[in-house]
């Protein structure tokens, strides 16, 4: 494969992890003010069918949100771990399947070309 057009794969992942990145972190962001918000209306305006001394909203958690409510008061925190592994995961896993795929298509042809 020429340098050239190997450069312009390269730079295609490059911009489709950076895509994945960006749109990870936009889930992230919509995801945390969603369930903020929900939490928040939530303890603040019980439902009216329960009775008192029944179930107490003690938080909220999803992939990559943790909140807990105190008082009253929410706070809401991301899981770092489950973001870092959402953001890179997907992204080392797609380059070493695509880097697996063109070495072995290149050992393949090679095997083709020492034959003639």
């Amino acid at each position: 494969m020429a340098r050239s057009k190997r450069n312009g794969w390269v730079r295609l992942g490059v911009v489709l992890s950076l895509a994945w990145l960006l749109g990870v972190l936009v889930y992230a962001g919509v995801e945390y003010h969603y369930t903020l918000e929900d939490l928040t209306s939530s303890v603040q305006s019980p439902d009216p069918a329960l009775k008192p001394g029944g179930w107490e909203v003690i938080g909220q958690e999803s992939l990559v949100i943790n909140c807990g409510v105190r008082e009253k008061q929410v706070s809401c925190s991301l899981r770092l771990g489950n973001l870092a592994l959402l953001i890179f995961g997907p992204i080392a896993a797609a380059w070493l399947v695509v880097l697996a795929f063109v070495y072995a298509a290149m050992w393949v042809r090679a095997g083709f070309r020492d034959e003639t």
